[in-house]
């Protein structure tokens, strides 16, 4: 199976692409990346990630440093909150179940109190 092999990267736009690359200055008055962590330990219809708060404090202590962090965790996560947080950070980590669709791609997605898809991530931008 396809998610046996690569981790999964996305990048909605070719601009979101090039922002990311671009090089901050080091001013540190100047704005930080933003960066937003979400964890879903239990989503519904899924097995429990036992993993996932250890994942979510390794990223943090890894990108604190150079990026302002948002975490939304747990019961937070909902495709509401993740949608409002999207729109509003650089960056995302999600640490939840990833749901293939294998005939179209975009129907694919992330399992928090509903399935956020690839298609409704790309609407954030």
């Amino acid at each position: 199976m396809l998610s046996d092999l690569y981790i999964s990267s996305y990048t909605p736009t070719l601009t979101a692409l090039i922002r990311a690359r671009q090089e901050r200055p080091s001013d540190p008055s100047i704005e930080r990346h933003r960066f937003l962590i979400i964890g879903r330990t239990q989503a519904p219809g899924q097995n429990k990630l036992d993993s996932v708060n250890t994942e979510l404090s390794t990223v943090s202590q890894r990108v604190g440093s150079v990026a302002t962090l948002t975490c939304v965790r747990d019961q937070g996560a909902t495709i509401a909150k993740v949608g409002e947080e999207l729109s509003k950070n650089e960056f995302v980590h999600l640490a939840c179940h990833g749901i293939p669709h294998e005939k179209n791609p975009f129907e694919s997605g992330f399992a928090l109190d509903r399935l956020l898809t690839i298609e409704n991530i790309m609407r954030y931008d």
